[in-house]
């Protein structure tokens, strides 16, 4: 997972990717609208802001802001987002009977 943070004064903004395994085109419109359906429901469960995302059939990238009065350690942005890309490879595996990893970063 590529990952860019900018802190401001009091926010921090993150830019992750993420690839799919193989560089294949997996993400359906189906799939790329179970993504956002997840993305948005972990970013409010987490306290992030989606500022914006851009999802094609074989990588995502989101953009996101992390409030001023939380102050998450970059190892739990990662583990947020990891919870995210595991989410979507379990819902999209039960979907397509395929099975591993759905994204090449780990």
């Amino acid at each position: 997972m590529a990952r860019i943070k900018v802190h401001g004064r009091r926010i921090a903004v993150s830019h992750c990717m993420s690839r799919v395994v193989g560089g294949q085109t997996l993400l359906d419109d189906i799939g790329k609208e179970k993504l956002v359906e997840i993305v948005w429901q972990l970013a409010s469960f987490c306290g992030l802001e989606v500022i914006t995302y851009c999802i094609i059939s074989n990588h995502v990238h989101v953009l996101v802001r992390v409030p001023g009065e939380q102050n998450p350690s970059d190892q739990e942005l990662v583990e947020r987002l990891e919870a995210l890309k595991q989410r979507v490879s379990r819902w999209y595996n039960r979907r397509t009977g395929r099975f591993g990893t759905l994204w090449a970063e780990s």
